[in-house]
């Protein structure tokens, strides 16, 4: 038996965490109000210049309107990066970046773990506040009270 490369076993340990987080993060974003539906997914998937890790947790409004929360990581062909941003469908038809998250790139691939995680918890604290998706989504109508005779 081979012994586990340690990058690749700490890739590994990197993504099997990631992917617990962001399911703790949806059963929480669930129990807010106004929040109707909540995605939160995990992949690896054919970027522009290769494999990457595409986290995304996209949190969709009583009124119809959906906030996305999304982390890219991988490799370029010279550099690992990590991209992240907050995007906004106010219309269904079509999400615009509201907000850039942390972005980088770094040469070796043991200085991409903890970039990827530090931009990892950065889309995660952001998500946790909720205070943007918030302000961009929901406006509530006011509510209009009935005097009892």
């Amino acid at each position: 038996m081979r012994p586990v490369d340690s990058e690749g076993a700490r890739l590994l340990g990197l993504l099997a965490t990631s992917t617990r987080r962001v399911k703790q993060l949806t059963r929480s974003l669930r129990s807010r109000p106004h929040v109707a539906h909540v995605d939160g997914r995990l992949d690896i998937e054919d970027g522009p210049y290769g494999p990457e890790v595409v986290v995304s947790v996209d949190v969709g409004f009583d009124d119809g309107k959906i906030v996305s929360w999304v982390l890219t990581g991988g490799y370029d062909g010279r550099n690992w990066r990590t991209e992240g941003s907050i995007r906004f469908d106010r219309t269904g038809l079509g999400q615009e970046s509201v907000k850039s998250l942390s972005a980088r790139e770094v040469e070796a691939f043991e200085d991409f773990l903890p970039a990827f995680e530090e931009a990892f918890d950065s889309l995660l604290r952001s998500a946790e506040e909720l205070e943007l998706a918030d302000a961009l989504s929901y406006d509530p109508k006011p509510v209009v009270r009935r005097r009892e005779c």
